[in-house]
């Protein structure tokens, strides 16, 4: 039974390609850098505002240039993050749903921490996140998956659930960084390809499920339920197969002595029972 769900932020409940390219662009072009084009950035953003700017900056600028670039950008961005994010088709109705059937909600992103609050108020205001955490100083970023043991850290400590396992999450995101920080942390990944990434970086990241939009999550929590049921059932199957097999073979060692009329060493006194309770041996 899944408990919780973990969702990437930028290209899987925000598309936010359109700021974040306008915000960047924006700054190259005011410290004299070439720009970009938006698709370009689909491939620029996942692992941070420090990677994204490394990737769309000359190689050989000085430390001092790409720290004024990084405070221009944040600066700027803060500003003008909400101008044309906005959740993508069915995300809310799908997050109320899980949030109905009693199933935690967290998010992981790399996005800088200090800009989540903003953004989770104005775009899911109906939605009670057990955890939001962002990028932080001296963490890791994603694919490490320090973000995640974060959550359960989160979580546990303020004692929502007594123990959530591995086969309990679900991580949902869009790029091979979100499946490789699944991967790292233990759980079930699921990629998503209404993001900026293609079904090929998802399978190639090793992702358990693909699926086409937000409410194809409801159908995951679904497969996982029968899929622990089946598990049950074949399980206790197998031990009753055993148990009947052991009793089987107990009558037949118990009655062989007397069906050849040989001498034997008597054992105790074994009665079986109907279910009217006749007896059949003694």
């Amino acid at each position: 039974m899944i408990k919780l769900v973990i969702f990437d932020l930028d290209g899987t409940l925000l598309n936010t390609i359109d700021d974040i390219a306008e915000c960047t662009n924006f700054v190259l072009q005011k410290h004299g850098f070439p720009v970009y084009d938006v698709e370009a950035y689909k491939n620029f953003v996942g692992n941070g505002v420090v990677v994204l700017l490394q990737r769309v900056l000359p190689k050989d600028i000085s430390e001092t240039v790409f720290n004024t670039v990084l405070q221009d950008f944040m600066h700027y961005y803060e500003i003008h993050k909400e101008d044309k994010t906005a959740p993508y088709e069915g995300m809310v109705e799908t997050l109320e749903e899980l949030q109905k059937k009693g199933i935690l909600l967290a998010v992981a992103t790399n996005k800088p921490h200090e800009l989540l609050p903003d953004l989770m108020q104005r775009f899911f205001p109906t939605i009670k996140w057990t955890a939001v955490f962002g990028g932080k100083k001296d963490i890791p970023v994603k694919p490490h998956p320090q973000i995640v043991f974060d959550i359960l850290k989160k979580i546990h400590c303020e004692n929502t659930v007594h123990h959530i396992c591995s086969d309990e999450i679900l991580y949902v995101g869009d790029t091979a960084v979100d499946m490789e920080t699944a991967k790292n942390a233990g759980i079930t990944k699921v990629g998503a390809l209404w993001g900026f990434r293609t079904k090929g970086e998802l399978e190639n990241a090793g992702a358990d499920y693909i699926i086409g939009n937000p409410l194809e999550i409801l159908g995951i929590l679904s497969k996982k339920q029968i899929m622990k049921k089946t598990t049950f059932f074949a399980k206790n199957l197998r031990f009753c197969v055993i148990a009947i097999s052991v009793l089987i073979l107990s009558c037949v060692i118990f009655t062989l002595p007397i069906a050849a009329q040989v001498d034997y060493v008597p054992f105790p006194k074994l009665c079986i029972y109907t279910m009217n309770s006749n007896i059949l041996c003694e």
